[in-house]
């Protein structure tokens, strides 16, 4: 009980650092959203449950966002070419990781990634739609999927 009011509190005084309101209405607002996120919050995995702790967890988001500028920039070349090569291509990517929430992260950071949007999430697989074929044999070869798998506990 002591963790729940803890928490509930640290949402508030969260959200009234950040909103610098203190109306009587506002702040009753406030509470109440606070109430609703620590309510929704509860049914989320538990991040020593879901992720291992370590260097893996923060170098994953900085290679993600070197991947995304890269394909941003591969996509930028392809669309401004004067002779337009894309080559749209479906692809079903493995997917190695054990628990839903991991492979839920591994096909939000395919769709993050321009030129490429994972269409079905499977139990083993990604079904994946690539602008360029580059990209799809890229994650074909599952440096991302490995990466993914490694922030696993």
């Amino acid at each position: 009980m002591a963790k729940a009011i803890a928490t509930w509190m640290s949402l508030a005084g969260l959200w009234w650092l950040l909103s610098g309101h203190a109306d009587a209405l506002l702040l009753s607002l406030g509470a109440a959203s606070s109430v609703l996120v620590w309510r929704l919050s509860r049914r989320m995995v538990p991040v020593g449950k879901g992720l291992t702790p370590g260097i893996a967890l923060l170098a994953y988001p900085a290679w993600l966002m070197k991947e995304i500028v890269l394909s941003n920039l591969e996509v930028c070349w392809e669309i401004l070419r004067p002779r337009l090569a894309i080559s749209p291509t479906l692809a079903r990517v493995p997917a190695t990781q054990a628990t839903p929430w991991a492979r839920a992260l591994y096909a939000n950071s395919i769709t993050l990634t321009p030129g490429t949007v994972a269409i079905e999430v499977g139990a083993d697989d990604i079904l994946v739609h690539a602008l360029l074929r580059p990209a799809a044999e890229s994650l074909m070869q599952g440096d991302m999927d490995r990466r993914v798998t490694a922030l696993e506990s």
